[in-house]
Parts: structure tokens; sequence; C-alpha cells
């Protein structure tokens, strides 16, 4: 079961490094690459964008877990006043669509954590097309 993880710097250009450093694990021919590699590019730029993680001397960190039947993946921020929550936007806006990809295209994903550090985690199971996603509490987290 092959897993890493690793802490990048809280500049924009370091999404395009989490999302390889998570690609890298999967097979060149995964159905999941794509998805994984959305994903992981959305839940990172909200990091930056929407917490601590993007300010001077701040980063964040992205672990994933590559299990027989499914891809889990963990981004840790810097913490927020504020918890994940979806935006109106115009139809035309270029972002504020990240949580709805995540139910969109994650089999499960959720939060833990609060105003000094959070974890975004999502779930990709192998070899079959995304469901709906589900969002559990915090409580039903399962390593």
């Amino acid at each position: 079961m092959p897993s890493d993880r690793r802490r990048f710097n809280g500049h924009p250009d370091q999404v395009v490094l989490a999302r390889q450093f998570v690609v890298s694990a999967l097979a060149e021919d995964s159905t999941i690459r794509e998805v994984a590699r959305l994903l992981v590019s959305e839940v990172t730029t909200n990091a930056l964008r929407h917490t601590a993680s993007g300010t001077a001397g701040e980063g964040f960190r992205v672990g994933y877990e590559l299990r027989e039947d499914r891809l889990r993946v963990e981004v840790d921020d810097a913490g927020a006043r504020t918890t994940p929550q979806r935006r109106a936007h115009d139809l035309e806006a270029p972002g504020g669509r990240g949580l709805e990809l995540l139910d969109a295209l994650a089999s499960r994903w959720g939060t833990l954590g609060g105003p000094e550090g959070r974890v975004v985690w999502f779930e990709l199971d192998l070899g079959t097309s995304p469901s709906r996603a589900h969002h559990p509490s915090s409580s039903e987290r399962d390593r």
C-alpha cells in the first residue's frame, strides 16, 4: 500500500508540484488519474486562497495513500477562521466551484480541524466510476 506525505511552500506555483506528487503514484492508464489531478489542484488552491497557508512563511502538506480499492488524499492547511463552504457564484465566474467538484467527483470527502489548521480529504474508488460523494462528519473519518 504505497503512501507518502510532503510539505509544499505557500506559493501558487506549488499547486502543480502537489498534483504531480499525487498523480505520480497512479498508473499512466489509471481511470482516476485525471480526476485526482483536478481534485488535488482544487483542494490545494483552496488552501492557498482561503487559509493562512497562502501567507508568507506558511505552506501546506499533501499526503496520499493508495490502497487496493481506493486513493485517499489529505491536504493539511494552516487554518482559517471560517470552514469550507459553497459560495454563490456567477455562472461565468472562473472560480468558486471547488466543493461542488468534490461532491460530484470524489467517492467520499470531508474536513477536520479548525482555525489553527484543517485537513480536507477525499477518496477516489479505483476501477469504478465515481458515485455521488458522501461528505461524512469528522467522527466518521477512517484511516
